[in-house]
């Protein structure tokens, strides 16, 4: 194995503006979802369904944040019907817990999801750190346990079970 570090944002940015012919803004917003991957870059320029996909289970997660137990629930049913698209809504939920994780801490570290920073920024300040890292640790073992065969339903309904009610 050769294991690599992620691709400078600033640096696949221009990349993929001069070689994709990407406009700028779009470029940028690549870079970060991609994390500094180019190879995952190129795959949402070639697939611009994924990035659809990918902003609607945001959408869909922003949603259920402010939703009550009823709707998660709901949701959690449908989630849990399709084993491999429940892992990858997990995987970019991840990603915005994270990012809302780097600002609670007010590290200094990129975000991923800039086209949602205002979403991130609201998320935010009805959470604490505490109960950020809670819901992160709760993804984590929902990939796990869907990879172990665990039913997904339980999962799903448990995971949101972590989320705050407003």
């Amino acid at each position: 194995h050769i294991r690599l570090r992620p691709v400078n944002l600033d640096l696949l940015s221009s990349e993929l503006q001069s070689r994709m012919e990407i406009a700028d803004d779009q470029a940028k917003l690549l870079a970060h979802i991609s994390g500094g991957r180019p190879g995952l870059a190129i795959s949402y320029i070639n697939n611009p369904e994924k990035l659809e996909q990918r902003k609607e289970i945001i959408n869909d997660l922003v949603r259920m944040i402010g939703s009550n137990r009823k709707d998660r629930f709901a949701y959690a049913r449908l989630m849990s019907k399709n084993k491999q698209g429940f892992l990858e809504t997990l995987n970019i939920w991840q990603s915005f817990w994270r990012d809302v994780l780097i600002r609670k801490s007010e590290s200094g570290g990129y975000i991923s999801n800039i086209d949602f920073s205002d979403e991130i920024d609201q998320t935010l300040k009805a959470l604490s750190l505490g109960s950020i890292s809670i819901i992160l640790r709760g993804i984590e073992e929902c990939v796990v346990a869907i990879r172990s065969n665990v039913n997904p339903l339980l999962i799903a309904e448990n995971l949101f079970s972590k989320f705050p009610i407003k």
